[in-house]
C-alpha cells in the first residue's frame, strides 16, 4: 500500500497499480481501450491524492486535469501531436532535473549484471 502523511491511501494505490497494470499493455500493443483505460486510472488515482496535497500544489493538478480533459476532447488526428508533445515536455523536465540525470549515470556505472 501507499503510505502517506495522514495515513494509508488504499484506493490511491490501488489505482495507481491500475494504471501500471493498464499502461504495459498500452505500451506493447498500442491499443487504445488500454490508454484510455490508462489515462483514466492515472486521473483518478491522483485525485484520490489530492487531498492530501498542499493547496497551492493543487493548482498543479489541476492545471493538468484541465489539459487532460482538452486533449480527451481533441478530435482523433490531433491526438498524436498532443502526445508527442508531452512526451517531449516530460523528457526536457527528466534531463534538466540533476536528481534524475544522477540516478541515470549511478545507473549506467553498475556492471551489465546488476542493471
Amino acid at each position: 500500500m501507499i503510505r502517506t502523511a495522514e495515513g494509508c491511501n488504499p484506493l490511491g494505490g490501488a489505482l495507481m497499480g491500475a494504471t501500471l497494470l493498464f499502461s504495459i499493455p498500452s505500451e506493447f500493443t498500442g491499443g487504445a481501450a488500454f490508454a484510455e483505460a490508462d489515462g483514466a486510472m492515472t486521473i483518478l488515482g491522483l485525485a484520490c491524492f489530492a487531498p492530501q496535497v498542499r493547496p497551492s500544489r493543487r493548482v498543479f493538478l489541476a492545471i493538468g486535469f484541465v489539459l487532460a480533459v482538452v486533449a480527451a476532447a481533441a478530435p482523433p488526428t490531433a491526438r498524436p501531436a498532443i502526445h508527442d508533445a508531452l512526451a517531449r515536455a516530460i523528457r526536457n523536465a527528466a534531463i534538466t532535473d540533476p536528481g534524475i540525470v544522477d540516478c541515470g549515470r549511478a545507473l549506467a556505472a553498475q556492471p551489465p549484471g546488476l542493471r
